[in-house]
């Protein structure tokens, strides 16, 4: 279950550069509830929005996102089998993991395939914004 935290309703820090996100997650109320959320952060823009991974890709090649929250369990393609490609495709975006469903070894295995950040859903959604601004940071630079 996601969670959100009152208290990260403050400014976000600066962002460096354009930030330029796609949002892939199967769940129509939870790419709702993120796109509510993401979408008051200072200098991020949600460009795209995809509900599997086939989709996640089409998406990925098209809008040439800088950063990419990606959801592992998820119809047609699962995350762990798009995000090598998608890495493959942008090499420079930051692809940040978003799943309810994380072990170590899982952990160790999204990061040798491409990921960025790994985040648990269980966490509040101000640790999914810090390490997107993390991710991007590092990736622009």
């Amino acid at each position: 279950m996601l969670s959100t935290d009152q208290d990260t309703v403050e400014p976000a820090p600066a962002v460096p550069g354009p930030l330029r996100l796609l949002l892939v997650e199967d769940e129509p109320d939870i790419r709702r509830l993120l796109r509510i959320y993401l979408e008051r952060v200072p200098g991020l823009r949600i460009i795209g929005e995809a509900a599997d991974g086939a989709e996640a890709l089409r998406a990925a090649t098209a809008l040439e996102p800088n950063v990419v929250v990606l959801d592992l369990t998820m119809p047609v393609m699962d995350g762990t089998a798009v995000l090598p490609r998608i890495r493959s495709r942008l090499p420079d975006a930051a692809i940040v993991v978003f799943s309810a469903y994380l072990s170590l070894l899982a952990e160790r295995s999204l990061a040798e395939l491409g990921a960025d950040a790994i985040i648990s859903k269980a966490q509040p959604l101000s640790v999914l914004k810090t390490a997107i601004l993390a991710a991007w940071a590092l990736r622009d630079g």
